[in-house]
């Protein structure tokens, strides 16, 4: 192979593993999404009104979040991974299923939880993108990071309230 065609393998093999890292974060996040959209319509309780807004906040963020990260991925040329039965198979979050249990302690419990699996993925993807030298997707999983980063202090304060 010459130079050029070794730089173009090279170059295809670092899209093919960013585009992998994205997706597990696209799938990742879609159910962390889900499970506070869930939590949203569910949640009863002395503290109703702030933790309906509070989950009502993560899922629309995480409605546009999810949307940036699929034009991230096809911008590298593939598809987003976009079934629901896909995002359940494939995700790292530990307990993919919003928990049965609606009382409120256990559903932030349950969120902060799947918000650090969702880092962990995060993380991984921000080691790919740099690895990748894509200086754009890099930037942006890093703002991913950030703002789980204050989902997970806000979601430890309100474990802290009861």
């Amino acid at each position: 192979m010459s130079n050029d065609n070794n730089e173009i393998f090279e170059q295809a093999t670092r899209d093919s593993q960013l585009v992998q890292a994205l997706d597990q974060v696209l799938i990742d996040s879609q159910v962390f999404r889900q499970k506070a959209h869930t939590y949203h319509w569910n949640v009863e309780g002395p503290l109703f009104h702030s933790l309906h807004e509070f989950f009502g906040d993560i899922y629309e963020e995480m409605e546009d979040s999810v949307d940036e990260i699929a034009e991230h991925i096809r911008t590298l040329g593939a598809y987003p991974t976009s079934g629901f039965s896909e995002y359940a198979e494939n995700t790292h979050i530990s307990n993919p299923e919003p928990s049965s249990d609606l009382e409120s302690g256990v559903m932030i419990s349950d969120l902060l939880s799947s918000n650090e699996d969702l880092i962990d993925t995060i993380v991984q993807a921000e080691d790919v993108a740099e690895s990748a030298g894509n200086e754009p997707v890099l930037d942006f999983v890093i703002e991913r990071h950030d703002q789980h980063s204050m989902y997970g202090w806000k979601l430890f304060a309100h474990s802290r309230h009861g």
